[in-house]
């Protein structure tokens, strides 16, 4: 399993990607953008290619990037 824990910004988000294994391996800033959002996403499906298989926790209920992430099928906790 995937773990994603995102703090929300209006101006960039930090992301925390890690497993229950490992804890957090990686820490990122992702800008509120398209171009970014994709980015972030596709290092998701990199790291995890079962979108069940992964869980985001987040500050929020909408945006891009809850859109984004909600496409993609992961489950997101807000």
């Amino acid at each position: 399993m995937l773990a994603v824990g995102i703090d929300w910004s209006e101006d960039f988000h930090l992301v925390a990607l890690g497993s229950p294994g490992e804890g957090v391996f990686e820490v990122r800033r992702v800008e509120h953008s398209p171009k970014a959002v994709d980015a972030l996403v596709a290092r998701i499906a990199g790291l995890e290619p079962d979108p069940a298989e992964v869980r985001v926790v987040l500050e929020s209920r909408h945006g891009l990037l809850v859109e984004r992430l909600l496409d993609q099928g992961y489950v997101v906790v807000p």
